[in-house]
């Protein structure tokens, strides 16, 4: 069970990441596949160099994508459900993003991750 456990931020990232795909309606989106090989790549080589690469990717991301939930909430000119919908479950979200993203970086910046494939 603990050797599952270490697997949370990246399974997580990966669960977002298809989210994210499918709310967009799109059926190629070339982003959205380009970073789930890499958390895909990321999962089963764990490269050390490569993990803090993608972490520092995702947490990019998520800070633009929180520019843009702040953007849109200056939309509502008066305070609405709608709004208070959109800052609240956003910000979940995105805090949630941020969160995994923090600590796959520090998985990978500060301890000594194995690069041998994952063995299931």
């Amino acid at each position: 069970m603990k050797k599952y456990l270490k697997f949370i931020p990246e399974s997580y990232a990966i669960v977002s990441v298809m989210y994210y795909w499918l709310d967009t309606g799109r059926y190629f989106n070339p982003f959205a596949l380009a970073l789930l090989v890499a958390l895909a790549v990321l999962l089963f080589f764990r490269n050390r160099t490569f993990g803090v690469l993608v972490s520092l990717l995702f947490i990019l991301v998520n800070l633009f994508l929180f520019t843009a939930l702040m953007s849109e909430y200056r939309h509502f000119h008066e305070p609405s459900p709608a709004a208070a919908d959109i800052l609240l479950y956003g910000s979940v979200y995105l805090a949630l993003n941020l969160l995994m993203a923090l600590v796959m970086l520090v998985k990978y910046a500060l301890t000594d991750v194995s690069s041998k494939p994952v063995r299931l």
